[in-house]
């Protein structure tokens, strides 16, 4: 006779999986932090949090970029229908996330100016389709470049071997 302490019901196997890839991710920077204990490694460890605490101030700026372009895509994308639309609708209608991850995308290379033509505001869009890219494309990612090699350069400058002890409670 099997007798039941606890009856468990168990998450959604989709659940599971986004349980276990966030658990993952978490896992791979705790590894990272370990790797601040080895000598080989510590360096680049605190080379790589020393330039991600430098530019945060860059990142603002850059987010504050692609809102400025961002935003009228999205306005002039409001007087066309779903055929023939020049933003994506990757997030439904939170139409701050949308704006923020198609200019986001033109800031990398990828995007589309096929819907462009023979609609609305055609020359609008070019202008600032053009000026998007040549703001964060060239601008910016090159003013982002220039910072991480000056901060490698002064970084290298002064680089000791380092190791990080663990914080053990006595």
């Amino acid at each position: 006779m099997v007798t039941y302490i606890m009856d468990v019901e168990y998450p959604k196997v989709e659940s599971q999986r986004v349980i276990a890839a966030l658990a993952t991710l978490f896992l791979w920077i705790k590894v990272l932090d370990w790797m601040k204990l080895f000598r080989p490694t510590s360096f680049f460890i605190r080379l790589i949090t020393e330039t991600i605490n430098d530019i945060r101030h860059f990142f603002i700026i850059f987010m504050v970029a692609l809102f400025m372009f961002g935003v009228p895509i999205y306005i002039l994308n409001l007087n066309r229908g779903e055929d023939n639309a020049i933003m994506d609708q990757t997030f439904g209608n939170i139409w701050i996330l949308n704006s923020f991850y198609n200019q986001y995308m033109l800031s990398l290379g990828e995007f589309s100016i096929d819907n462009y033509d023979g609609e609305p505001q055609v020359y609008l869009c070019y202008i600032l389709f053009l000026s998007a890219t040549f703001f964060t494309q060239i601008t910016f990612l090159n003013m982002l470049i220039a910072l991480w090699e000056t901060h490698m350069e002064r970084s290298w400058s002064r680089r000791k071997p380092t190791l990080c002890r663990p914080n053990v409670p006595s």
